[in-house]
């Protein structure tokens, strides 16, 4: 007689922790930037993540950059995946400037804390020459006073900064002309 004829095997899994992270990029102005999101190792199951952008100093409403947050999923068998930002070409000039994409409701994974986050930091280097400066040139009488103007020749996001000198022509210095 049998008394049991029904045995119960468990397996222990012994693969370890998959963790998630995700890696920023660096492109210039009008190039798409790449954000790689990487598993540590296989997973048997899909893993799904939501991913969020958020303006540091690169912002969506300027145009700089064109993105709005998800869900991705990572199949089961696959390590990795890319989410792509497109970025604004502009004529400004500006210094560079950056985004954030994050990652939240990790499911399937555990997010990486050892040299890696749930963060990652996109830089759009700026691709537009330095505007050029502009001095008219005056004429006024002996005894009054003269105005240079100068004129920038498109607007610019950064302060024009430059350095002036006067030099001695047909009037002088020595000569107390000015």
């Amino acid at each position: 007689t049998i008394s049991d004829d029904i045995g119960i095997a468990t397996i222990n899994d012994d693969d370890g922790v998959v963790y998630i992270s995700i890696a920023g990029d660096t492109q210039s102005e009008g190039t798409d930037l790449v954000f790689n999101v990487t598993l540590s190792g296989m997973s048997a199951f899909n893993v799904t993540y939501n991913f969020n952008p958020a303006d540091l100093t690169a912002t969506t409403a300027d145009g700089d950059y064109t993105i709005t947050g998800g869900t991705n999923v990572i199949n089961a068998g696959s390590t990795s995946q890319s989410i792509t930002v497109a970025t604004g070409n502009d004529t400004k000039l500006e210094l560079d400037e950056t985004f954030e994409i994050s990652l939240s409701g990790v499911v399937g994974a555990t997010v990486s804390l050892v040299g890696t986050s749930d963060y990652a930091i996109g830089t759009i280097q700026n691709n537009d020459a330095a505007p050029d400066l502009f001095i008219d040139d005056l004429t006024f009488n002996e005894g009054e006073t003269g105005t240079f103007s100068v004129s920038i020749s498109e607007v610019s996001a950064l302060d024009a900064v430059f350095t002036w000198a006067t030099y001695d022509g047909s009037a002088t210095t020595a000569g107390s002309d000015y």
